[in-house]
């Protein structure tokens, strides 16, 4: 549990940094270092666990540590106090402040792996040493949900979009990536195998999933993001129209 703490908190870490330099992200002129975030999560994970449940040494020194401070409640036998089970919280050290030496190098070390591992792939393939973003900035969707500033595990990579002419359309999969959906109105006018000619609602991964699995549980629409229209994002914010029923789509290309 602490190695997914602290590996997912350095991760959430990241995210928030990179959300609160959004306001300068001109400055940045649409590069992004790029990591591999399963190779970092992968790595921390097992390299954390390894170096503190697997040493004996470890556990002993935290252990002790841990229950190093004076007794609360003591029990006397033979006129010594013994403790009981309560200690004092005052000054006692937590278990992650106890175990920092193994955690943090390995920490470290597995996400430089995973920023090295993603930079290679860049430089092989791109001839690049950091992640171009600027064609996001030609994309009315990912204009919209704001593209990163300065550090992404997204393959937001060009070649993972599709260029039609001076157009550059943003796959269904990169949408869904970065957390979004598509869904189609229902109604027995409407083939749902032919969607090109209707319009998709965007909605939000998170709100669709507890609507769809939990409805009895989960009352609340999925807000609406924005919809498709002619393969264009049109921005709109307001709740699905309850009286209504939906479906999910595959979704389709944006520009």
């Amino acid at each position: 549990m602490t190695a997914s703490f602290v590996s997912f908190g350095w991760f959430a870490a990241l995210s928030v940094l990179d959300f609160c330099l959004s306001p300068i992200r001109k400055v940045f002129c649409g590069w992004s270092l790029s990591y591999s975030a399963p190779l970092y999560m992968y790595a921390s994970l097992v390299a954390i666990f390894i170096s503190c449940a697997w040493d004996e040494e470890v556990f002993l020194a935290m252990y002790n540590g841990f229950y190093s401070a004076p007794p609360y409640l003591g029990m006397n036998i033979n006129n010594a106090t013994w403790p009981s089970g309560a200690y004092v919280a005052a000054g006692t050290p937590s278990v992650i402040t106890l175990l920092k030496s193994q955690i943090v190098p390995h920490l470290f070390l597995s996400w430089v792996a995973a920023w090295a591992w993603s930079t290679l792939q860049l430089l092989l393939f791109h001839r690049q040493f950091l992640l171009s973003t600027a064609w996001c900035n030609t994309n009315s969707f990912l204009t919209h949900v704001s593209p990163p500033t300065f550090i992404t595990a997204l393959p937001l990579e060009q070649s993972n979009a599709i260029k039609i002419g001076n157009r550059t359309f943003c796959k269904p999969s990169t949408m869904a990536l970065m957390g979004y959906a598509s869904v189609l109105e229902v109604s027995n006018k409407v083939d749902t195998s032919k969607q090109e000619n209707h319009d998709l609602a965007i909605v939000s991964i998170y709100a669709l999933i507890p609507a769809l699995f939990a409805p009895l549980w989960w009352p609340w629409r999925p807000r609406l993001v924005g919809k498709i229209t002619s393969n264009m994002f049109l921005a709109k914010r307001h709740q699905l129209n309850s009286k209504k029923q939906f479906t999910y789509s595959r979704g389709t290309c944006i520009s």
